[in-house]
């Protein structure tokens, strides 16, 4: 069975599962029920002649499904809007009536945010040569990178430069192009990063269980 359609089938499967669970809680419980579905990532078949979700930041892999239902309040944002799961959780907690002095993220009753900020670690492109001796990663960031989209620009940098897409294409670089756009862009990710990030530390790695790495390998994520 190919990656695509084994996807496809997981979906199906993952569909099927979820009706199931949301019929069953509207028949257990009071109706007082918010459900939210989403995704941690996406995955690339075949874009960047990839097949993985580790290397890029493109629509492929961040622009995830996110479904929302039974807030009884109206929303700042529309479905055509950007968001992302820290406001989604901003928004949760705040309707819960929990403390989010330390969370990120907008309460989307109130604020519809103007872009969204993506971060990415080290890669290793070893594995990938090892599969395949001719494969080209020299357009590839290779450092940290981080990515801030609007809905029609994606701006994203790392130690070896930066680059401006004009979506939807995520391929051609018009920083350029557009250096008003690029700067603009530029300075909100830094004015975000300086207010919100943890610097990644070199050679940081998370230790895991043997249960956990067991867990994740079941998964397909390998070490």
């Amino acid at each position: 069975m190919g990656s695509a359609t084994k996807y496809d089938a997981e979906i199906a499967y993952t569909d099927m599962m979820v009706g199931q669970l949301v019929e069953y809680i509207r028949s257990a419980s009071s109706g007082n029920t918010v459900f939210v579905i989403t995704a941690d990532h996406g995955e690339l078949f075949g874009e960047h002649g990839l097949l993985s979700h580790r290397y890029v930041l493109s629509d492929a892999v961040t622009r995830v499904p996110l479904v929302c239902e039974g807030i009884e309040h109206s929303l700042a944002v529309s479905n055509d809007e950007i968001l992302q799961h820290t406001d989604m959780m901003r928004t949760l907690l705040s309707l819960a009536g929990a403390d989010t002095t330390d969370t990120l993220g907008s309460d989307l009753r109130y604020t519809s945010p103007t872009f969204a900020i993506s971060q990415r670690g080290r890669v290793d492109f070893s594995e990938l040569y090892a599969h395949n001796q001719d494969f080209d990663a020299s357009s590839f960031h290779k450092s940290v990178l981080n990515s801030l989209r609007t809905v029609s620009h994606r701006y994203q940098e790392s130690e070896t430069g930066r680059e401006l897409f004009a979506l939807p294409d995520e391929r051609t670089d018009v920083s350029e192009e557009y250096p008003e756009i690029t700067d603009k862009l530029e300075e909100q990710l830094h004015a975000w990063l300086d207010h919100h990030a943890d610097p990644v530390k070199k050679d940081r790695r998370s230790q895991f269980t043997e249960a956990v790495r067991r867990q994740l390998q079941e998964l397909g994520y390998t070490q």
